[in-house]
């Protein structure tokens, strides 16, 4: 999820990185 401002947080699960957007919650 692209945004502006926003920060991206890379979070582990397991063996995929999952990109979370706080903003969508994606």
């Amino acid at each position: 999820c692209r945004h502006r401002g926003m920060r991206i947080s890379t979070v582990d699960a397991g063996n995929t990185q999952i990109h979370k957007c706080s903003y969508h919650g994606w």
